[in-house]
């Protein structure tokens, strides 16, 4: 059986306006489904959306003379709302309530991102997202307000800016949602909401280096201000005593934390107050800390167990 002849690069020359154009096509390799064109002036390659070498470059040569879009290229993929309801129908083939119930908030969440990069890229249909139009919306939305999308009259001037978290969380939603909207995702892509020529054959998300988050840090009460919460709640509601109480807990854990050794704390044995430091031992694998209100009534001492 006659071995499949190797696809390589190829190289044609593009007369647009009496100028000649030197056009590289790379074939499909990996994950590109489609022949890819580069022409000087180009940021990077684009899919040609065709898989056939004599029909790339008739799609190179318009692609050229239409500022680099495909001209049929908005006819041949799912419009907005289509786009949505492969989002929607996606979501809903979970069936247990408590999946169902986690879907809904997935799908608010995916529905949110795509407004957001409908809004800030201005492309309509969005499904005709390039990468560089991807990789330009990770950058515009660090630049937006965190109200950019909710201002009034009486809003603060002068706002933070959109976290890069906030922007990777909106680029992993729509990097799914493409994902579901694009054929050569195996069972990834959500078929029967619009035709199978009509489904995207990659997916730009894939294609660039993200911006990359940062871990926030996570800040810890203060000794200072543990006490002034007992303050406040011994001023505040001085007939309750339970929360004041859960606030001593906290307190007190606190404590013996930052007069040990670091060691984690484990489920308590009440002992009393005046009992030294030197004197905490383990208990099996739990460690013995002192109880914030002195002894428990009833409660025999370490030693005399």
């Amino acid at each position: 059986m006659p071995r499949k002849p190797l696809l390589k690069k190829q190289k044609v020359t593009v007369v647009i306006d009496g100028s000649p154009i030197t056009v590289t096509l790379t074939p499909p390799t990996g994950t590109r489904r489609s022949w890819y064109v580069y022409w000087p002036g180009l940021v990077a390659s684009k899919s040609t959306g065709v898989t056939d070498p004599s029909e790339a470059v008739l799609v190179a040569e318009e692609m050229i003379r239409n500022g680099g879009h495909r001209r049929s290229q908005t006819c041949a993929i799912p419009t907005d709302e289509e786009f949505e309801e492969i989002q929607r129908r996606h979501f809903s083939k979970k069936q247990s309530p408590e999946e169902r119930r986690r879907a809904e908030k997935s799908l608010v969440a995916c529905l949110e991102a795509i407004s957001a990069f409908r809004q800030i890229s201005g492309l309509e249909p969005i499904a005709a997202a390039t990468p560089e139009d991807c990789e330009r919306f990770q950058h515009e939305a660090l630049k937006r307000p965190k109200n950019w999308r909710s201002q009034y009259p009486n809003s603060r001037k002068e706002v933070e800016p959109l976290s890069a978290n906030t922007v990777i969380k909106w680029s992993v939603a729509l990097q799914a949602a493409f994902e579901r909207a694009n054929r050569n995702a195996g069972k990834k892509c959500v078929r029967g909401v619009v035709s199978e020529d009509r489904l995207l054959s990659e997916n730009p998300w894939r294609q660039f280096t993200w911006i990359r988050g940062f871990d926030r840090k996570i800040r810890q009460f203060s000794g200072e201000e543990l006490i002034s919460l007992l303050d406040h709640l011994g001023r505040r509601w001085p007939g309750m005593t339970v929360a004041p109480a859960i606030a001593k807990v906290c307190l007190w854990s606190w404590g013996a934390q930052e007069r040990g050794d670091g060691a984690e704390v484990g489920p308590v044995e009440a002992r009393g107050r005046g009992a030294p430091l030197r004197d905490r031992r383990q208990v099996g694998h739990r460690q013995v800390v002192p109880h914030p209100g002195g002894p428990v009534p009833g409660t025999p001492r370490f030693e005399d167990r």
